[in-house]
């Protein structure tokens, strides 16, 4: 893996490559994800703002291929620039409550996370591989910290981890403010959501071993 001088997370490009896809409005958490997703050499879609620069850095430091595409994925953009590769991960970032922001009203926000995570999650899922990460940029978890709590955000995104971790997708899902890492970066933020990649299914296949060995052990009594 190259390094930026700080921790990277460790990406199995075999699992989550050999392309992922990362989608936000925001840029700052969009290009966190994107250095520690290109250190272990898997190629990215950026569709976020500002993202033909960070492409560029991060074609130079790491010899990945990048495509870069608008933050409104309903335009058909990044449909179009996903159509032809093999795609094993995607982030999906809800980004910061703005009046002036399209993705700040929450029904779009819901509306976008869901589009991309059928769009693909479905393709993951039929690749028998990959992952799925849904997490609030940083910008929106200090907001939200301060005011009022997701409830409604929260059941919703939860609800779409479950549909994925039913189908087989490793899902590693973000939406809550950490209260004991207050002055972590964006940085912090996309090495603790790609460290959560592959537990969930880890401890579901284990119950399902357990209960298997009980029915097991009961039948043979």
């Amino acid at each position: 893996m190259h390094s930026f001088g700080r921790q990277l997370a460790a990406l199995p490009r075999s699992r989550y490559g050999p392309w992922a896809v990362i989608a936000a409005g925001e840029t700052q958490t969009a290009t966190a994800f994107a250095r520690h997703i290109a250190a272990n050499g898997i190629n990215v879609v950026l569709a976020a703002h500002g993202g033909r620069a960070d492409a560029y850095t991060l074609a130079v430091t790491s010899g990945v291929s990048v495509r870069t595409t608008s933050p409104d994925v309903f335009t058909g953009e990044l449909a179009a620039a996903t159509d032809d590769i093999d795609v094993g991960l995607l982030v999906c970032i809800t980004d910061e409550d703005s009046g002036s922001s399209r993705f700040g009203e929450p029904v779009l926000n819901r509306m976008r996370t869901l589009y991309l995570t059928h769009r693909f999650g479905h393709r993951i899922a039929d690749r028998g591989q990959g992952g799925v990460i849904m997490v609030r940029s940083l910008a929106t978890q200090r907001i939200s910290h301060h005011t009022q709590p997701r409830g409604a955000d929260s059941m919703f995104t939860a609800g779409i981890r479950d549909d994925l971790d039913k189908q087989g997708v490793e899902v590693a899902l973000l939406d809550d403010y950490v209260p004991h890492r207050p002055a972590m970066d964006a940085d912090d933020l996309a090495l603790m959501a790609l460290a959560r990649l592959g537990r969930r299914r880890h401890r579901h296949c284990t119950h399902q071993r357990d209960q298997t060995d009980r029915r097991t052990v009961r039948d043979a009594n």
